[in-house]
């Protein structure tokens, strides 16, 4: 099975291309986009054009427009940009099909949350991240929520690469690290509150209702995770193969 088919497949069953259990899905988002609206307000910038790389549903394009004129959203699954159209909020986003035009474009900022390590072919994942760096604008931003590591072979269409092969290849190209930490990571290091969350009675009963198609169900656990997560962060100081990284441009476009 191609990518393309892979994801497409994924979002028509569970309606998004995360985690495929609904309350592990819930919070997990909850935490990413909580922790990517903090480094965009950190920056103190407004930008001209973003480019959401690997959008889902919207959710993220949805923080970018909040501080930037023009937001592409790319997707390379058509029924997660058809979702994302349906839950379009603002006319500053763009949501279109993914295609390497699109870094023809010059951007101000790049946000890519957990799709890297989705790209398995090597040559193509060297080639994403070049083009990326070289459609930054000088001083833009990259702005990642990856899992690094080890895997050298794919897993459920998922390579996860050493985190130093990854900033000596955006370091080569002229990108400096301006800001790194740890984020939580549900199954292999859960916050202390994800954890009483997913082992919560009332949370694996309302997943299992969920899974039966009851869409109230998917409503409340919806409203409970984003109630318990607004009292939790998932950047952390513990150790974690999931980081959030901000890199800036401090070379021109085409300079080696």
């Amino acid at each position: 099975m191609d990518s393309t088919a892979f994801w497409d497949g994924r979002a028509r069953k569970l309606g998004h291309t995360g985690w495929a259990d609904f309350a592990t899905y819930c919070y997990d988002q909850c935490l990413r986009l909580k922790a990517i609206d903090k480094v965009l307000k950190d920056q103190k910038r407004h930008f001209r054009c973003a480019l959401d790389f690997g959008c889902g549903t919207g959710d993220f394009s949805r923080l970018l427009a909040r501080c930037s004129d023009f937001v592409i959203a790319v997707d390379i699954a058509e029924e997660v940009i058809r979702i994302a159209r349906t839950r379009k909020m603002s006319s500053a986003i763009t949501f279109t099909r993914f295609s390497s035009d699109v870094f023809e474009n010059t951007f101000d900022v790049i946000l890519s949350v957990t799709v890297l390590q989705h790209i398995v072919d090597e040559k193509e994942w060297k080639m994403i991240i070049d083009s990326m760096v070289n459609s930054l604008e000088e001083e833009g931003l990259l702005i990642l929520l990856e899992t690094f590591g080890s895997m050298t072979e794919p897993q459920e269409e998922t390579v996860l690469r050493p985190l130093n092969v990854f900033l000596e290849r955006v370091g080569s190209k002229g990108m400096t690290l301006l800001f790194q930490s740890n984020f939580h990571h549900p199954e292999i290091v859960p916050t202390k509150a994800f954890r009483w969350f997913r082992r919560a009675f009332p949370i694996r009963l309302l997943n299992r209702v969920y899974e039966q198609g009851s869409t109230a169900a998917g409503l409340v656990l919806s409203i409970i995770s984003f109630g318990i997560s607004a009292f939790d962060d998932g950047l952390m100081a513990k150790e974690s193969p999931t980081k959030v990284l901000v890199l800036k441009k401090t070379k021109k476009r085409g300079e080696s």
